[in-house]
């Protein structure tokens, strides 16, 4: 029931507003909160693909700012990740926490080490879209911050029993 009534409110809002859409596509919606995958920032180079996917926490989180003395709310990560298509590796290139205003908090840059996919996980169908163009779910976003508004929505009503 949670999943589909996120998909139909995905595409009544994207049907509204194609002025300024991006093509987040659902890889997955549950307990730990909401991940999509960025089609619009595929890049491929060398038998290589490259592409962004996101994840809103069903719960924001505190965390300890780096310069200066307070904390942080984090309401997601952004994670820009390579994968090598014929061998199903892939390393984390660009990661960054992001508020609630979908502003980047802390960003970390730098190729990480290479590392097999888990069949059938999240990241797989990240790089189903990205190496074979295999869509995660037919569920789509325009931007972020709807996706951010109709996921708390859905939560807040399933956490109500509404």
């Amino acid at each position: 029931m949670f999943r589909i009534l996120l998909g139909t409110l995905a595409v009544v809002l994207a049907a509204a507003s194609p002025a300024h859409a991006q093509s987040l596509y659902m890889v997955s919606a549950g307990d730990s909160g909401l991940v999509l995958a960025e089609r619009d920032s595929l890049r491929w180079r060398d038998g290589r693909s490259q592409m962004t996917y996101h994840v809103i926490f069903r719960t924001p989180m505190a965390f300890e700012k780096t310069s200066g003395r307070g904390y942080d709310w984090v309401q997601g990560m952004t994670t820009r990740v390579e994968f090598d298509c014929a061998t199903r590796l892939f390393r984390p290139i660009q990661f960054s926490f992001f508020n609630f205003t979908q502003t980047a908090i802390e960003r970390f840059d730098g190729d990480q080490d290479w590392a097999t996919l888990a069949d059938g996980s999240d990241l797989d169908r990240v790089r189903a879209l990205s190496c074979e163009n295999v869509l995660p779910s037919e569920t789509h976003f325009p931007s972020l911050a709807d996706a951010a508004f109709i996921f708390y929505g859905v939560v807040h009503d399933a956490d109500d029993g509404s």
